[in-house]
């Protein structure tokens, strides 16, 4: 097997010549890693190339990770069980391995190859090279592991194939692999989460420090360890010092049963109630009222006292806790009511809980005397990553269960006296305990009664704060926004190393005609001044929108996932924005969109993307949109024209979710979708393309890595993909529409049929900054579905597009899924479209940027000095500075060009 190294152990004195020699390799890199696979075969090849002894684990690794399906984008499927107790991924779903596990290994005889292979291997080093990728705080990262199970008396190392299957994105994954079948191999799947309980949980832990934005949060979640550690050293001293039970101190009858409950005024009349109806049901149990004096008025007090109701003063206790309203209203005081009781049994009661059958039967159930304790299901499910579970030393034990709901309770003092006076405890430390709850931030006018059964307290609480957020949004002001009233531009941000593309995508959108101004919105602490300049030097003004998202909690994540972006939009002059992202090549003049009579009425088009939105999703709920489910596409927020003043509302709710990225983002993907619950949450009109993508890009085999092959004609008369060759969609294509706004909106067919014929308008490409090359179109070949008659591609269920990941050269490569039901159309999208991919090239070459970002160089022919002269000759579109850099690029392909090539 080849190295892993990424863990190595070395005593540089010995092995002193290998290290040098994988020193000198890596040296030579241009050349070595065009014949391996980086730093781990320079060590392998090294020690091999000058005879130093090493040792290999002859335990295969695993792989760890975990099982996503369209429902669960991030992971959290669980394992299925088969009935002969192996594991499976559930059909449906997919594995994606985020680490490789790497084991121990048996320290004895070398060449005891059967102590070897009987050596039970333990977990020794967890490589995350996925799980720096895709990390998501709300779902175990470790629970699905797979691994080869060779046959008694082998290794996995004996036998030979390919070892594992890299499948790249999915959902909201990425750098997924898995394992492929081999001959003479079986794949063994497990549950190793159950195996190593706790690890998960540890790697959380760092994690939430180690990403830390900022020193005060880093210091505020140490603080919280020191406040938890302060916690379970209470309780456990409370318990270690807690009296047994004795019902004679205590003043309790043994055996003795009663009713109990508690509140103020506003609940007098519903303790009557109850009182009255446990009669009628046939109850002859004593009912106590436990209270506040300050609380409860003395008529009150008299009116329970005529219904034979005992009343107790819990007023002394309860002054000792240092409780805020908010704590007394989330039930701080009932386990001193349950506990203030002279009765050995109680059945605890709500105020407004009312019995339906006589309770007494449950005092002699076998269930009660066994256990001592009776409680009822709350709608939530206990949270798995509360803190609680360390904090009170139940990391191990967790089990999936619902809230308890503590309406009712029945509960026997001697039996549960040790969880009474743990639960008297944790409420009197209710400042700490009651704050996982998440529900002391809401305000009484957003805690009504009828919220959703799917939301859980910190979902409760994100309800609370949109609606608070939207309650004291201020009127669109644009003086006050900053914002120039009837005035238009566009708007571009990113990252300082997308600066080449910024330039690029203002430059082909110039070439179209359009003459509105454009703006690139940044962020300081990304964009360098050489960078800066550059772009200034297009005639693009710049805006530093840093102050905006400054008290911002984000992680890399969640930045990558176009956080910024409302916020770039907000911060612009302009009143009406063309919104682009930098990899966007503007194919018509866009600025008829601002004149359509569609953006007229309603302010804001929107383009679809690939996947539809899911009517399982807990937003829906969320955002009060019970019953409200529309079937379309999710946004593809590459390009938006918005009217703020039309859509300040949810504009403005756009930026509150994007502030709340931590939270938002765990349930859908990135800022497209903050655009699209906005409008929806706000019922703000919008206006979204009923003509659906295409996919431009090219066709790749082994011989033509970077693409360039024509279609085929296939034996229908059909373009056809050639027969061991494969697409590569590099380009999201988005087209003109319909401007018909007061008519009903009509399939694409119906269109068609009055003679609406849809136009290239918009090419994102997503995957052509990636694995561009200059000697190949652009924008080669083109595939879309088309529906049927009077239907829309969204009617059609299942996921649309396949996610390839890399391929042969080509990076970022996405398809169609071939389908049964709707027809997938190929075409030359170049020879319907010529000069459009021309078009593109010459852009780039004017500015110099002819390598792909982000993967490193690709293997670009290099242009003779005639052709090289032509390109950078040009002076129309880059700067002198552009030329220059275009030039030093050129000279250092020329200078590490493959021998083989032009």
């Amino acid at each position: 097997m080849e190295f892993e190294s990424g863990q190595m152990v070395f005593n540089k004195k010995k092995v002193w010549k290998g290290l040098m020699m994988a020193k000198h390799l890596a040296s030579q890199a241009k050349y070595y890693f065009k014949h391996f696979w980086g730093d781990k075969e320079t060590f392998h090849w090294g020690f091999r190339a000058v005879d130093i002894p090493y040792f290999i684990n002859p335990a295969y690794l695993q792989v760890v990770g975990v099982i996503a399906d369209k429902s669960h984008l991030a992971g959290g499927v669980e394992l299925q069980l088969n009935a002969d107790g192996t594991y499976a991924v559930p059909p449906g779903a997919k594995y994606c391995g985020l680490a490789m596990l790497q084991l121990d290994f048996y320290d004895g005889d070398e060449n005891d190859r059967e102590a070897i292979l009987n050596y039970q291997a333990k977990p020794l080093f967890m490589h995350g090279n996925g799980l720096k990728y895709s990390f998501h705080a709300e779902i175990t990262s470790f629970y699905a592991a797979m691994t080869y199970v060779p046959p008694p008396g082998k290794f996995v190392y004996e036998f030979s194939g390919m070892f594992h299957d890299w499948i790249g994105n999915y959902g909201q994954l990425e750098h997924c692999i898995g394992l492929v079948p081999v001959n003479g191999l079986s794949i063994k799947i497990w549950d190793w989460e159950s195996q190593n309980p706790g690890y998960s949980d540890m790697y959380r832990e760092a994690h939430k420090i180690g990403f830390a934005q900022t020193i005060e949060q880093r210091q505020k979640i140490l603080d919280k360890k020191t406040t938890d550690a302060v916690q379970k050293k209470k309780w456990v001293d409370f318990m270690q010092h807690l009296e047994p039970y004795d019902a004679k101190r205590l003043g309790i009858i043994p055996g003795s049963r009663g009713v109990v409950l508690t509140g103020g005024n506003k609940w007098v009349n519903n303790v009557v109630m109850a009182s009255l109806f446990l009669k009628d049901l046939g109850c002859d149990l004593p009912v106590a009222f436990t209270y506040l004096k300050d609380q409860v008025s003395p008529d009150n007090l008299e009116k329970l006292s005529s219904y034979n109701i005992t009343l107790i003063d819990i007023t002394d206790t309860i002054k000792q806790y240092d409780w805020s309203t908010s704590e007394m209203s989330l039930g701080g005081v009932k386990a001193d009511t349950i506990l203030a009781a002279p009765y050995e049994q109680v059945l605890f009661l709500d105020p407004d809980v009312m019995p339906v059958q006589n309770p007494l039967k449950f005092f002699e159930s076998k269930t009660f005397k066994r256990n001592g304790a009776l409680f009822w299901p709350d709608f939530m499910k206990r949270d798995r990553y509360s803190d609680l579970w360390k904090v009170m030393n139940l990391q191990d034990q967790y089990a999936p269960s619902q809230e308890i709901e503590s309406g009712q309770i029945f509960v026997d003092k001697r039996l549960a006296w040790k969880g009474l006076k743990l639960a008297q405890h944790m409420a009197a430390e209710a400042k700490y305990y009651f704050q996982g709850s998440g529900r002391l931030e809401t305000d009484a006018a957003d805690d009504d009664d009828d919220v959703a059964s799917s939301l859980d307290d910190l979902d409760r609480t994100q309800r609370s704060k949109w609606k608070r957020y939207l309650r004291d949004l201020k009127e669109y002001d644009p003086k006050a926004a900053g914002v120039t009233p009837g005035s238009r531009g566009v708007v571009i941000t990113g990252p300082g190393n997308r600066a080449d593309y910024v330039i690029l995508t203002a430059e082909l959108l110039r070439e179209t005609g359009c003459t509105l101004p454009i703006q690139f919105s940044y962020l300081k602490d990304q964009v360098s001044t050489e960078d800066l300049e550059r772009v200034k030097a297009h005639n693009i003004s710049v805006r530093d929108f840093s102050d905006s998202i400054k008290d911002y909690d984000w992680s890399e994540r969640e930045m990558s996932l176009g956080g910024p972006k409302v916020d770039s939009i907000l911060a612009s002059p302009f009143e009406q924005v063309l919104f682009l992202d930098p990899d966007i090549h503007v194919l018509k003049n866009p600025e008829y969109l601002f004149e359509t009579a569609m953006f007229k009425k309603l302010g804001a088009l929107f383009w679809p993307d690939t996947y539809r939105r899911s009517a399982d999703n807990k937003m829906w709920d969320l955002f009060d949109l019970q019953g409200k489910y529309i079937n379309e596409h999710e946004f593809e927020s590459g390009e938006m024209v918005l009217d703020k003043k039309k859509v300040w509302k949810a504009l403005m709710l756009a930026k509150h979710m994007s502030a709340e990225a931590k939270y938002y983002f765990e349930h859908f993907w990135g800022d497209k979708e903050t655009f699209h619950w906005a409008f929806k949450a706000t019922n703000t009109p919008y206006f979204m393309n009923s003509n659906y993508l295409s996919v431009v890009g090219l066709i790749a085999d082994k011989e033509h890595p970077k693409g360039g092959i024509p279609l085929e004609t296939g034996a229908d008369g059909q373009p056809s993909i050639p027969d061991g060759a494969r697409f590569c969609g590099l380009s999201m294509l988005q087209m003109s529409f319909e401007d018909k706004p007061d008519e009903p909106r009509v399939p694409p067919s119906t269109a068609a049929e009055r003679g609406f014929a849809p136009q290239p308008l918009f090419m994102h490409g997503n995957g052509v900054k990636y694995a561009y090359s200059d000697d190949v179109p652009a924008y080669h070949v083109a595939r879309t579905y088309v529906p049927g008659k009077g239907r829309y591609v969204h009617d059609y269920d299942g996921i649309f597009h396949e996610w390839i990941g890399g391929y042969e050269q080509l990076e970022h490569c996405i398809d169609f899924s071939p389908r049964p039901d709707i027809e997938l159309q190929t075409w030359d999208w170049m020879k319907e479209h010529p000069g459009v991919s021309e078009q593109y090239r010459d852009a780039r070459r004017k500015l110099g940027i002819i390598m792909a970002l982000g993967y490193g160089l690709l293997k670009y022919a290099v242009p003779s000095d005639e052709e090289m002269s032509k390109r950078l000759g040009r002076t129309s579109g880059g700067t002198e500075d552009d030329r220059r850099r275009g030039k030093e690029i050129m000279d250092f392909l020329r200078a590490n060009a493959e021998s083989d090539r032009p």
